[in-house]
């Protein structure tokens, strides 16, 4: 059953979000797709199985929760598995979350019902505007997850687009074969080309190892120079581009990417929104984020309110850069 959970320790949280507007703008010639935010771990042996998108909570009509905004410092309880298409031994979820109708500034954290509440969010709420976010989750106990508010009030809507269930990576009986299609038109006739020489046998090569979840890591590596600054909507941003052969159209139209930061042996995961005295940024007012294009990652630096491209700093050139592909539920190479 869902439930709205006060809870009596408060706790405050300033984040900065940039506009749907801008982001779009920076993204100049390239398709850009926000990528989604991992709000739990989530077992590596995992498979995610895409499905039809399907309504599963929505606070304005009652749908999956009491009908109503979720208040400040509260918490909605969300059943999912079992739910529509979703099995009952799903052990995560994909959500398109969306808030609106917020009273104040606030974030909004995802985590397994049952476990302890995180510091992290995964969405920030902006008064007057609608903020979509893609997120990975755990389910926790009775196959459920938990959302919580923390300042103001307002409206959560989550849209189910996959689910997790466990996957050995071994290979499935093969299917039966499908009827065969009509033959297509010949296309014209190629040049012949010259007859290349025959090539030694090659010996056999071992059986490789069984194979796990098709969730692809990049190794860590130190963040790339950044590119030109560019003036957005009257902010300046400072972008790095990053190479990712493994971001295909697959990923970028129905999987996600998750970007780690690493600076000092400490990891952030991103988006990244600067603290007072920030060990990454040195500015309460900055945040480090990312897009995707089929092909690259673009990390980038704002600042909030910055009107000059003095006002940006880089990130410190000791930080490393990872990021974590999940294609869904298609098999990727490399």
């Amino acid at each position: 059953m869902n439930a709205v959970t006060s809870r009596t320790n408060r706790r405050s949280s300033k984040h900065l979000a940039i506009g749907a507007a801008a982001l779009i703008a920076l993204a100049l010639t390239a398709t850009m797709s926000r990528s989604p935010v991992v709000a739990v771990d989530t077992p590596s042996t995992s498979v995610v199985v895409p499905v039809e998108p399907f309504r599963i909570l929505d606070t304005r009509s009652g749908v999956g929760a009491p009908q109503g905004p979720v208040g400040p410092d509260s918490e909605i309880t969300v059943q999912i598995a079992g739910v529509a298409t979703v099995p009952l031994d799903a052990t995560g979820v994909v959500l398109n979350i969306t808030a609106t109708g917020g009273s104040s500034p606030s974030f909004v954290s995802a985590y397994p019902t049952g476990t302890t509440r995180p510091d992290t969010s995964v969405l920030n709420i902006t008064p007057g505007q609608d903020l979509p976010n893609m997120i990975t989750a755990t389910l926790g106990a009775g196959g459920r997850i938990d959302l919580y508010n923390s300042v103001g009030s307002v409206h959560l809507i989550a849209d189910v687009a996959a689910y997790l269930v466990p996957g050995s990576g071994t290979a499935e009986p093969q299917g039966p074969k499908g009827d065969t299609g009509p033959r297509g038109p010949a296309g014209p006739k190629g040049d012949t080309g010259p007859q290349g020489p025959a090539g030694p046998k090659g010996d056999t090569g071992p059986q490789g190892p069984a194979g796990t979840a098709n969730v692809l890591y990049s190794t860590w590596a130190p963040l790339p120079a950044a590119s030109t600054a560019a003036e957005v909507d009257g902010t300046w941003v400072l972008p790095y581009p990053i190479s990712a052969p493994s971001v295909t159209n697959n990923v970028v139209n129905r999987g996600s990417v998750d970007v780690y930061l690493r600076l000092d042996g400490k990891t952030w995961k991103l988006p990244y929104v600067a603290a007072v005295e920030d060990p990454i940024l040195d500015d309460p007012y900055s945040i480090v984020d990312f897009y995707m294009a089929p092909g690259e990652i673009v990390v980038y630096r704002a600042v909030d309110g910055c009107s000059e491209p003095s006002c940006l700093v880089p990130i410190d050139a000791d930080a490393e850069i990872r990021y974590v592909v999940i294609p869904g539920g298609q098999p990727v190479a490399g």
